[in-house]
C-alpha cells in the first residue's frame, strides 16, 4: 500500500467519523480543514506532486469556507 493510499484512507475514515459524530456543518468544515492541513504537513514529503496539488487546493477551499464562517459568526456577535 502506497503512502498516497494510506493518506487517502485516513482522510476518508476521518470524514466518515466526523460525519457520524458532528451535527453542525460549521464544525464539520473546520475539522476537515484541520485534517487536510495536518495530512498535507505530515505526508507532504511522501506523496506525489499531483496529489499534493489536489490536497493544497482542498485546503485553500476549506480555508475560504472557514473565513466565511468566522465572518458570519463575527457579524452575529456584533448584531
Amino acid at each position: 500500500m502506497d503512502v498516497e493510499e494510506i493518506v487517502a484512507l485516513s482522510i476518508a475514515l476521518f470524514v466518515v467519523l466526523c460525519f457520524v459524530l458532528v451535527e453542525s456543518t460549521e464544525i464539520f468544515v473546520v475539522l476537515l480543514l484541520i485534517c487536510l492541513a495536518a495530512s498535507l504537513q505530515l505526508a507532504g514529503f511522501f506523496i506525489p506532486k499531483e496529489a499534493k496539488v489536489v490536497l493544497k487546493s482542498l485546503v485553500y477551499l476549506f480555508l475560504i469556507a472557514f473565513i466565511g464562517i468566522v465572518v458570519r459568526k463575527a457579524l452575529e456577535v456584533l448584531r
